[in-house]
């Protein structure tokens, strides 16, 4: 059985602009292909595959987005791609909150690192 995590939200934006910011966002990323993307008036999908990498065999990102009155209900489902996977290290969590910081449901999470001059 493959490792799972769902999360409903609802996001005060219309349904087309969420959709632009998701495309945006996952057709500027690398490690991301997506496999189905759909919009209409009633509501909008994407089908998102994170690639293997050295802490996990990838992942399948699904993203439903319905019309609400008071914006736009966002269904996000993560699962791993590898059906015997046990554990995500936290991985379908943080596919998850890319789309929930993306959305500006929660605040951006800062990246402690180095400093480089000439770097931002």
């Amino acid at each position: 059985m493959s490792v799972v995590v769902e999360k409903t939200v609802t996001v005060p934006v219309s349904l087309t602009e969420a959709f632009k910011k998701i495309e945006a966002f996952f057709r500027q990323k690398l490690e991301t292909t997506m496999e189905e993307r759909n919009l209409s008036p009633e509501e909008g999908y994407f089908k998102v595959n994170f690639k293997k990498s050295i802490i996990s065999n990838g992942e399948v990102l699904t993203i439903r987005l319905k019309p609400q009155e008071e914006g736009v209900e966002v269904q996000m489902v993560s699962a791993s791609t590898v059906e015997k996977t046990k554990y995500d290290w936290g991985k379908n969590d943080r596919n998850i909150r890319l789309v929930l910081e993306l959305l500006g449901v929660v605040k951006k999470r800062e990246t402690k690192g180095v400093y480089y001059p000439g770097q931002r």
